[in-house]
């Protein structure tokens, strides 16, 4: 377990979520991502397209965020996961955004078949609940993109966490938390 640290400022905690796809004209990583824009966080929104996500990965310095929140829309679940393991793996029924199906395969064959994160996270639920918000830890983030994000930000920056989102969420109360839990010291 990594000790607790607090978070120097808001403009070292990176949020991001993804644009819209599939059939959901609405993704309410991409909202998040735009209510919290000009309050003072470091914000990315990833495409839905294998073919296109490694270019904007590569685009940012990962390791210049203390840490880093990944969110993605798991529309058929009614709160926050917290998403503990990204699986080394890529397979889907549903085409990307660009109309690709990928093969299912190894993200990378040369290394591990999943990546465990190793927060604690049970120390962040009672902040979950103060703040009314549903939440479970989950144990598998999927495997279509934001898995596959999940997975390529762990090689390069241990500070993240992704969550899923349902479709409905309190943008206010949501922000509320990444303060409470940034500037409480309870991320790491």
């Amino acid at each position: 377990m990594n000790l607790p640290i607090k978070i120097s400022s808001l403009d070292r905690i990176l949020v991001t979520g993804f644009e819209p796809f599939g059939s959901y004209n609405k993704n309410p990583s991409l909202d998040f991502v735009e209510f919290l824009k000009n309050k003072g966080f470091a914000t990315a929104i990833f495409p839905v397209s294998f073919n296109l996500i490694d270019t904007e990965i590569q685009k940012l310095k990962w390791n210049s965020y203390e840490f880093i929140f990944m969110f993605g829309l798991s529309a058929e679940r009614s709160e926050l996961s917290l998403e503990r393991v990204a699986l080394n793996w890529i397979e889907s029924s549903q085409k990307d955004n660009s109309g690709f199906l990928p093969l299912c395969q190894m993200i990378d064959e040369s290394k591990p078949a999943a990546v465990i994160n190793k927060i604690d996270l049970n120390s962040w639920l009672p902040e979950f609940d103060r703040l009314g918000l549903p939440v479970k830890i989950s144990h598998s983030a999927g495997a279509f993109l934001c898995n596959y994000l999940y997975y390529r930000v762990l090689e390069m920056n241990k500070n993240c966490l992704f969550i899923h989102m349902p479709k409905e969420n309190n943008l206010e109360k949501l922000e509320k938390l990444i303060r409470a839990l940034c500037f409480s010291g309870k991320v790491l």
